[in-house]
């Protein structure tokens, strides 16, 4: 069973996982015990990091409860006393194939869909969060321009 930790370096990365296998958009993809590990680094930490056991199709496969139960176990912050934090988990509008779970500090949440477990800081999260709301404003001011410019000879 693979084990992740949110916060950790590329470098303790490939200690706890081996060589990465592929770097893609920005992920890194490793793959140990029949999981595939791929980690998004932000500020040269581990800021959102999946989990789906590897398979020969390309596509992963569910993790048992057994294995998202230890991967989200392994995530847990502490609260710099050298104490866990809890996982609460979120029932909202969920299914079976689908759960969210946040910390009691809200300093991360995660998300099991799709056959992943995804866990993601806070931090990062409201990092992309404010990336995407300049992404729309940049499109926004782009596409006036545009109209403005094809309207300049009226």
């Amino acid at each position: 069973m693979a084990h992740g930790r949110i916060g950790e370096t590329l470098e303790e990365c490939r200690k706890r996982y081996g060589k990465e296998t592929e770097t893609k958009n920005g992920a890194v993809l490793f793959t140990k015990a029949e999981v595939w590990v791929v980690v998004v680094f932000w500020k040269d930490k581990v800021h959102r990091i999946g989990f789906m056991v590897a398979s020969d199709e390309g596509k992963g496969k569910a993790l048992s409860v057994v294995q998202r139960d230890a991967l989200l176990e392994a995530n847990r912050p502490s609260d710099g006393k050298g104490n866990k934090v809890k996982w609460e988990r979120s029932w909202d509008g969920l299914d079976a194939l689908h759960a969210r779970w946040r910390t009691v500090d809200k300093s991360m949440c995660a998300e099991y869909a799709d056959n992943a477990l995804i866990v993601i800081t806070k931090k990062f999260k409201d990092h992309l969060v404010i990336l995407e709301e300049a992404k729309k404003k940049k499109n926004a001011t782009e596409k006036a321009t545009k109209e403005k410019e094809a309207l300049k000879d009226f």
